[in-house]
């Protein structure tokens, strides 16, 4: 497929998914971004400035996607971090993460500026909606189109998203309603932790993971979001960081972290961008990323002072961690009336994950 001819198919796809308007719009925010960073290129002043730039139309544009965002859905499905829809307004926010890439790539002279590629990069159909992150250097570079083992990769991949999504549809349905009664059994509470704990991590993993299988058998390179199971993604504040959602982080480190001197400082302004990305107007997600900024603090803090404690304390930590993920999660969800009287769900918890990283 020629270039152009992919161009106008990424804008199709487009149109036919999220609707036209919202297409125009997109492309003509797309065409004037990258033009104006075409010209900071070719600036006199420094990189620094050129990089800020970048970041400051970033911001101004996460602000006003989360304002109409909030004006044009109703607060039941714009609030909560359970209740996150996929709707247009969430494949912009990544359709800014690449226009971050872009930029920075082009300003610093990584790569070369074009406004074809461009619009191919930010609105690639396999990973527009909700990602995997491939930044703007490697799109259509780092690919894997001559290998056929890719389209065996791809389908083992897709198998694996499919039974994960029958195991947690058929848990939903038969042990995971919300008519339970208050004394349900041992038994009945315990599956209902593990389930609900299980959707919190397997459920971002059957998305992201979909969409990485259909970018490896259209033959682009892009990284496994969830690359680890999920009882290990979650052992701690930073390598749930590190593990969960890794092209997310890969971004953050390579354009944020790093620049800004890989300190605390790098730290919480990463949160404060993380929380741009997915909402500030969300009181569940500001809540989520204080408690996340604090845990990687403390423990980057702890780690590098006491390891040798850290790690004799590791299993129960890492238990009750989870646990008490699982119940940022299931607060931040807006209430759910499947909790209000399950407070056995933590101990639960703590036990259901002590017990897998002990086997």
């Amino acid at each position: 497929m020629s270039k152009r001819l992919a161009t106008v198919a990424c804008i199709v796809v487009a149109c036919a998914t999220h609707g036209v308007w919202c297409t125009i719009g997109l492309v003509a925010v797309v065409t004037a971004f990258a033009l104006s960073c075409e010209v900071a290129r070719s600036a006199t002043y420094s990189v620094k400035r050129k990089r800020a730039y970048v970041f400051v139309v970033s911001v101004i544009l996460f602000i006003v996607i989360d304002e109409l965002e909030r004006s044009a859905t109703s607060p039941s499905v714009a609030t909560g971090i359970m209740r996150t829809t996929f709707n247009a307004y969430r494949a912009f926010r990544y359709d800014v993460l690449r226009m971050l890439s872009y930029g920075i790539d082009v300003v610093e002279g990584v790569a070369a500026p074009s406004l074809g590629v461009a619009l191919r990069y930010v609105m690639y159909p396999p990973l527009r909606q909700c990602g995997p992150i491939v930044f703007y250097r490697e799109f259509e570079r780092h690919t894997c189109a001559g290998d056929k083992r890719r389209f065996g990769y791809a389908l083992r991949e897709l198998a694996d998203c499919f039974a994960w999504y029958a195991m947690l549809d058929y848990a939903t349905r038969t042990y995971y309603s919300s008519m339970m009664a208050p004394d349900d059994g041992l038994f009945t509470n315990m599956v209902h932790a593990w389930t609900h704990t299980t959707a919190i991590w397997a459920s971002p993993t059957i998305i992201f993971n979909f969409n990485h299988a259909l970018a490896v058998f259209d033959g682009q390179v892009s990284p496994r979001d969830v690359s680890v199971p999920w009882t290990s993604s979650g052992t701690s504040f930073t390598n749930f960081w590190r593990t969960f959602h890794t092209s997310l982080h890969e971004l953050y480190v390579h354009y944020i972290h790093r620049p800004s001197g890989s300190n605390t400082l790098s730290v919480v302004i990463v949160m404060g961008f993380s929380l741009l990305f997915h909402g500030i107007r969300d009181t569940a997600w500001w809540v989520f990323f204080i408690v996340n900024c604090i845990g990687v603090v403390i423990e980057r803090t702890f780690t590098d002072r006491y390891p040798a404690a850290f790690e004799g304390f590791s299993p129960i930590s890492m238990a009750m961690y989870q646990a008490f993920l699982f119940a940022i999660f299931t607060a931040c969800s807006g209430g759910d009336a499947r909790m209000s009287h399950r407070n056995a769900s933590l101990p639960l918890n703590v036990l259901i994950f002590w017990s897998l990283q002990r086997t």
